[in-house]
């Protein structure tokens, strides 16, 4: 089965679940990254007296909140020709966003937290598919409709 023929049997959910399904995964994500940075602040591996757990966590926030409105934002963009180019472009800077969090946690008493980090990866990679999709469809549907005009 090559990718073209998958992708035109694909069939997406709805943008608000899509954008809802972002959402629980960055919940998961942040919850899963503020536990094992408070398990290794309890296991003394950072020192009781620094911030090193507040800073992590608010940058985490921020990812969140960027590749949110990176992937809406990609998500709101119609599917024509040129804009849906446009819309896979922003979906797809989101996913590598999410793909540099589990990079950025990619070391020592850190491994749940990239772990962690690859649910909202899965959630942007399926919209990025999903856009894909859409665009590929509205793009057929064009061509079926400039061939019936001629």
């Amino acid at each position: 089965m090559s990718i073209s023929s998958w992708l035109s049997n694909f069939k997406p959910i709805k943008h608000r679940y899509q954008l809802l399904l972002l959402v629980v995964a960055w919940l998961i994500c942040n919850e899963v990254l503020s536990r094992v940075l408070f398990d290794n602040l309890e296991k003394e591996i950072y020192p009781m007296e620094s911030d090193s757990i507040g800073i992590p966590m608010m940058e985490n926030l921020f990812l969140g909140v960027v590749v949110g409105f990176l992937c809406a934002v990609g998500l709101l963009i119609p599917k024509t020709k040129y804009f849906g180019f446009v819309s896979i472009a922003f979906i797809g800077l989101g996913a590598l966003m999410t793909l540099q969090g589990v990079a950025y946690w990619m070391f020592p008493n850190h491994y749940i937290a990239s772990i962690g980090h690859l649910i909202p990866f899965i959630a942007c990679t399926y919209m990025l598919v999903s856009a894909w999709a859409k665009r590929k469809q509205a793009m057929s549907s064009q061509e079926t409709a400039n061939e019936q005009e001629s």
